[in-house]
């Protein structure tokens, strides 16, 4: 009997549409010599998921880097819940000064269509730049007796409200891929929120929740789960012999990225070194290697200006998804 997480079958309640009221300032790489004392102390990116899902790595492979090009230390504290709105909110309301990071997901920094929040993502958040875009997937424990993803599918046509999936929390990129696959698809899903990926997966692993939708990151290492399908245009690189939704006949694709984000008001250079030191981080050969290890592909722009128009276009998408989706996040 599972105690951890609480179902959802569905929310009702209608999206509350927040546009971007106003430009967002994309922070350049000028002034250099107004922050020559920055940083004089530890700099801390906030993960806002749980240690052990992709965000977490990428953000402590991003810190071990950052810490000798910025001479000072970097460190990650991970403020997990409301599928990445605490974490966001925390970094929205704290000091601009460019001591307090996020690793800036989807959700965390996309809250144009959640309601209750007391931050405006795109209103209260700067970009310093893009990390890396990831795929996601769809993958089975050990007891789903599907082996593919076809098989999946004609199973959970053949045993409506049988099998669950697990996501990295309401609201969440995962959680709406879920509701898409059960809307296009036809499958009926029972949706079982968490506080992060990594502790979903361990739950899929016990063999208490059948099936989950995440990054590949927290199940490629997993010898039990098998990863059945990712939500893309192509095949992902680092997932050659794992089949599109698409090549199966259902037409769900999304894609969530990672970037480093800075509260709104930081001062332009502080921002400008920030941006340098990342982009240096990401342009390692090194760096790229472990993201395409992690299913992460390394950003080819990382600029603020990119960042944002992803940050946008995403947002817009998002909206339009809880609206036809008739859900609301919480």
């Amino acid at each position: 009997m599972r105690s951890q997480p609480r179902r959802e079958v569905s929310i009702h309640r209608p999206a509350r549409r927040s546009f971007l009221a106003g430009g967002i300032a994309l922070l350049g790489g000028s002034a250099f010599g107004q922050a020559a004392s920055y940083p004089t102390r530890p700099i801390t990116i906030i993960v806002p998921y749980a240690p052990g899902g992709s965000p977490d790595v990428i953000a402590r492979n991003l810190a071990q880097r950052l810490g000798p090009i910025l001479n000072t230390t970097v460190l990650v504290d991970n403020r997990s819940g409301a599928a990445g709105t605490i974490g966001g909110q925390v970094v929205a309301k704290s000091k601009p000064d460019g001591y307090t990071l996020l690793l800036g997901t989807d959700t965390a920094v996309l809250t144009g269509a959640m309601s209750g929040l007391q931050y405006d993502g795109l209103r209260d958040l700067a970009p310093v730049g893009l990390i890396s875009t990831s795929p996601v997937c769809i993958a089975a424990g050990p007891g789903m007796p599907a082996k593919s993803f076809k098989e999946l599918v004609d199973l959970v046509r053949a045993n409506p409200g049988k099998y669950e999936f697990a996501s990295s929390g309401v609201g969440g990129i995962a959680h709406l891929i879920g509701e898409m696959l059960k809307r296009d698809a036809k499958l009926d899903l029972i949706h079982v929120p968490y506080r992060g990926s990594a502790q979903a997966v361990q739950d899929v692993v016990a063999g208490r929740v059948p099936l989950i939708i995440t990054s590949p990151l927290p199940v490629m290492a997993q010898p039990t789960i098998r990863i059945l399908g990712v939500f893309s245009d192509q095949r992902a690189p680092s997932l050659p012999d794992v089949p599109t939704a698409a090549e199966i006949g259902v037409p769900v694709k999304a894609s969530v990225f990672s970037g480093l984000f800075v509260p709104t008001g930081t001062p332009e250079a502080v921002v400008a070194t920030l941006q340098k030191a990342m982009t240096t981080v990401v342009g390692d050969p090194e760096f790229a290697s472990a993201m395409l290890k992690l299913g992460q592909t390394p950003s080819s722009d990382t600029s603020p200006a990119y960042a944002i128009k992803l940050a946008k276009e995403m947002n817009t998408a998002m909206i339009a998804l809880f609206k036809s989706l008739n859900l609301t996040a919480q």
